[in-house]
């Protein structure tokens, strides 16, 4: 019982966004040059971040505070490597960083036929020495999330948007 369930949730955490391709679908990519939208699902509603500028922050089942984009590609084929970053931005001098992470991902056709990840993790909390205290300062505050995709064909596109960090 105790190895299922450690199969199941390691193939759970490797699928991503998504199922796997099906084997007569080798590459699953939506036509277009390759582009990336950003945003957020608001009680099932897909908000592009060009309506609203708000990074919603929540805490993770699992632990830690983290922020979750969904991220749309055309161009780029599934499976496709993430990288996100998220930026304190007071004054675009000097920032903190607040979290940064890389995973390979498989993405699903959405509606408007683009591919889509409805939930890319990002963590969010202070940088060192600072990592352990609360974020409730950080609720207001602008911040600068930038999300990049590339598939292994070398194809790859780059989103950045200043948000306000909001608490879900």
């Amino acid at each position: 019982m105790g190895f299922s369930l450690l199969v199941c949730s390691s193939l759970a955490g490797s699928v991503g966004c998504g199922s796997v391709p099906e084997a007569d679908d080798p590459e699953l990519i939506a036509p277009g040059e390759p582009s990336l939208v950003l945003g957020y699902y608001v009680e099932d509603d897909y908000q592009p971040l060009s309506v609203t500028a708000e990074a919603r922050v929540l805490w993770g089942t699992q632990g830690g505070t983290w922020t979750m984009p969904s991220v749309r590609i055309r161009g780029i084929a599934s499976p496709t490597l993430v990288s996100g970053t998220l930026e304190l931005a007071p004054d675009m001098v000097s920032s903190e960083v607040l979290g940064s992470s890389e995973r390979e991902l498989h993405f699903v056709r959405s509606a408007d036929g683009s591919l889509e990840c409805r939930a890319v993790a990002v963590p969010v909390q202070h940088a060192a020495p600072r990592q352990f205290e609360s974020i409730t300062d950080l609720y207001g505050q602008m911040a600068l999330l930038s999300i990049t995709a590339s598939d292994a064909q070398g194809r790859s596109a780059t989103s950045s948007s200043l948000v306000t960090l909001v608490e879900d």
